[in-house]
């Protein structure tokens, strides 16, 4: 099944075991982890101490291994909805399909729908969007004795750009490719 707030991806198999271990906390510890995970979010505070996982579990009594997993798994769902502006509604639903108990998926909406806007306007900054383009032509001719690449594209915020490549610039350009897609084989589902 494809989510919104994972950007019409599907959703990954780490993120669903988390899902059901959710049912070892209660709503209301639920609700706390949610409030304290998007404070994180929103201050880019990635790291967790001792003292602070501590303060997160409360008199919950949770494996840390399970603890840290679960909240690796809920900050990629605040951080995902976010920069994929999904609505409170829609990630209520979409968690509720997902295998979270009612309870916990109206308090994830809660604290997402109070959070939602301060996550987006932080999250969405955080990172550099490089425009993306559609290739308009490809040509090919040799200048002094090198086959040349040439190509004509043009930019997702509208610009046309007329790129040009040599053969051995653009084959070592596909190799580096192959190989960062390789390196990323062990992560795909």
């Amino acid at each position: 099944m494809k989510f919104r707030f994972i950007g019409g991806l599907d959703c990954p198999d780490w993120v669903l075991t988390q899902i059901a271990e959710f049912a070892e906390i209660s709503p209301n510890d639920f609700k706390r982890w949610c409030l304290m995970i998007a404070d994180r979010l929103k201050f880019n505070q990635t790291e967790w101490t001792e003292e602070s996982l501590r303060e997160l579990t409360g008199h919950t009594q949770i494996e840390l291994r399970c603890m840290k997993a679960m909240i690796a798994a809920l900050s990629f769902i605040l951080e995902k909805a976010a920069k994929n502006a999904c609505s409170a509604v829609d990630l209520e639903a979409e968690m509720l399909q997902l295998g979270f108990s009612a309870e916990h998926a109206k308090q994830l909406f809660l604290v997402y729908s109070s959070e939602m806007a301060a996550l987006q306007s932080i999250l969405t900054k955080k990172f550099v969007r490089e425009p993306s383009f559609c290739v308009l032509k490809q040509t090919s001719q040799i200048v002094d004795g090198v086959q040349v690449k040439q190509l004509k594209v043009r930019t997702s915020d509208g610009k046309c750009l007329n790129l040009a490549i040599g053969e051995q610039k653009l084959q070592l350009l596909s190799k580096g490719i192959q190989e960062a897609l390789l390196s990323l084989e062990p992560f795909q589902e």
